[in-house]
């Protein structure tokens, strides 16, 4: 081979060298390009799960259902409270779904439901007004005791007063008749 046919055998070579990097490239480029769209669409996914996370209704951390039986069961506590504008109570919502959801599922979601709205009380509210009223009924006790006991007193009193006054009474008509029977003996001495 001669120079002249070598040069353009590399050039030729050297050619497709460089259409094999420029495919290697196109390829690694594609590669980069697919992973990047996959980790975005990765990445929107997780920020579509945590929005959905966030879009919860929940209160004094307890998240209403958002289908399903248990729904059922707040949708009749809520429509039951709405027509007698007041909590539904949980016996009449029992009987409204008798049949339809298990017992135990009712009574379960009856109380999350009152959890929900705030119409439970946490444990140290309900030690608190169990000491409360325990306090109170002690009170009352004691204020009915002192209130007896002041009666007695008094009935002690006045009934000591009245032992007192005949008492009185009775040594005034001793001595009455003392001093009459000593006045008539006195006078029998002088009619004598």
């Amino acid at each position: 081979m001669t120079e002249s046919t070598k040069a353009p055998e590399t050039a030729d070579k050297a050619a497709v060298k460089a259409a094999k990097d420029a495919e290697k490239a196109k390829k690694a480029q594609e590669k980069a390009d697919a992973k990047a769209k996959a980790d975005a669409e990765k990445a929107q996914a997780k920020q579509a799960a945590e929005a959905a996370k966030l879009s919860k209704d929940t209160k004094n951390g307890i998240t209403r259902p958002a289908r399903g039986v248990t729904l059922l069961v707040w949708t009749t506590a809520d429509a039951m409270s709405a027509a007698k504008e007041a909590p539904a109570e949980r016996a009449d919502v029992v009987k409204a779904l008798d049949g339809k959801v298990e017992q135990g599922t009712v009574h379960t979601q009856f109380g999350r439901w009152r959890k929900y709205y705030g119409l439970t009380e946490t444990k140290e509210q309900r030690q608190t007004r169990l000491a409360d009223a325990k306090a109170a009924t002690a009170a009352k006790k004691a204020e009915e005791k002192a209130k007896k006991d002041a009666e007695k007193a008094e009935a002690k009193v006045k009934a000591d007063a009245e032992k007192a006054e005949k008492a009185k009474a009775k040594a005034d008509a001793k001595a009455a008749a003392d001093a009459e029977k000593a006045r008539k003996a006195e006078a029998a001495k002088q009619d004598a």
